[in-house]
């Protein structure tokens, strides 16, 4: 996981545009009442 964060954050790419994508994939098949962050899988 730490491999994949440092990956993007040292992308030169803009990383808005797919994460605005991935967001929008469940939106089409679902109407969220409220969206939340959860980062469980983060470091201890």
């Amino acid at each position: 996981m730490q491999a994949l964060r440092q990956f993007v954050n040292q992308s030169p790419r803009d990383w808005l545009p797919v994460r605005r994508r991935i967001a929008q994939r469940p939106a089409e098949v679902i109407t969220p009442e409220a969206w939340m962050v959860d980062d469980a899988a983060g470091e201890p």
